[in-house]
């Protein structure tokens, strides 16, 4: 009787429940969810200018927030991928996709093909 109360002890089950959630979580993944958040936000607030202001420039806030999202996003990717080639374990580089000799996940690859169009796009602009 006194194994099965052991067993149930409320107070192992929250130590163990406590130790499972606090592991850290990515900076990257920090990093690409702040990229998210700040591309959605300058796109909404792009289109709003649009249609209230009309025209813009290339440096307005919408704008800006919509840069500094692309440019995180393709930065932390860039740098997930070259840690997955040359740093990564074996199980990480297993789940990866290799595009030229390096490897990472295929949403990093979304994310820095994004950036560079994104960067693309910004010369682009900057000319007209």
């Amino acid at each position: 009787m006194e194994s099965t109360v052991a067993r149930l002890d409320p107070g192992v089950i929250a130590r163990k429940d406590a130790t499972a959630s606090t592991r850290a979580v990515p900076w990257h993944l920090v990093a690409v969810l702040f990229a998210s958040t700040s591309v959605a936000v300058g796109i909404i607030w792009d289109i709003s200018w649009h249609q209230t202001i009309g025209r813009d420039t290339f440096w307005t806030p919408a704008h800006l927030a919509t840069y500094v999202g692309g440019l995180t996003a393709g930065l932390a990717c860039g740098w997930l991928a070259l840690k997955t080639t040359f740093a990564g374990t074996d199980e990480e580089r297993g789940w990866a996709v290799e595009l030229w000799g390096f490897r990472a996940p295929i949403g990093a690859w979304v994310a820095i093909w994004g950036a560079l169009l994104l960067a693309l796009s910004w010369q682009k602009r900057a000319r007209f």
